[in-house]
């Protein structure tokens, strides 16, 4: 939650109505890149990763190491 939004709190509205998009990131060399992604519109840029494990270990690697806007 707090990757895609820059806060870990629930939404004031809910997550019943929380939605995100997962977008495509052209990359030279997608497996070098970890996934960003655009808070204010809810969008996780992926790179066309070569293998599930690549994607898996950069994506839990950019989740446990973002920065939130520090709202509580």
């Amino acid at each position: 939650l707090a990757f895609l939004t820059g806060s870990a709190q629930i939404p004031a509205y809910g997550l019943e109505y929380f939605t995100f998009g997962i977008a495509y990131l052209q990359a030279e060399n997608p497996d070098e890149m970890y996934p960003p992604a655009n808070t204010c519109s809810h969008i996780l840029f992926l790179p066309k990763y070569s293998s599930k494990r690549i994607l898996k270990k950069k994506l839990l690697c950019a989740m446990e190491h973002n920065e939130t806007f520090g709202l509580r």
